[in-house]
């Protein structure tokens, strides 16, 4: 199964009670899934994952675990603008 990280649910995620977040580390890790992420989503989450920490949801340390294993272990993919039939998917294909 392959999915992609939103910096949204992430965060949302990350900041409820009771996450469980190392089940879902510990899955990826065991490559039950794998994560496709891009330059601009890494970039995001960075970003938004500094700001929730310094309003108290995690320490610094917990989202540099998560950074850390994302720029590891995740694919990443290029974000390209696609034009096909019906532009379905809103002009925007992953590589």
């Amino acid at each position: 199964m392959r999915v992609i990280i939103d910096c949204n649910i992430l965060v949302s995620f990350l900041t409820s009670p009771g996450s469980s977040l190392q089940k879902i580390q510990e899955a990826w890790k065991k490559d039950i899934f794998e994560v496709l992420i891009s330059n601009e989503i890494l970039e995001e989450i960075e970003e938004t994952l500094r700001v929730v920490s310094l309003q108290g949801y995690f320490d610094k340390q917990d989202y540099m675990v998560l950074l850390k294993l994302l720029i590891k272990k995740a694919t990443m993919v290029n974000v390209t603008k696609y034009n096909g039939p019906n532009n379905l998917d809103n002009g925007i294909r992953l590589n």
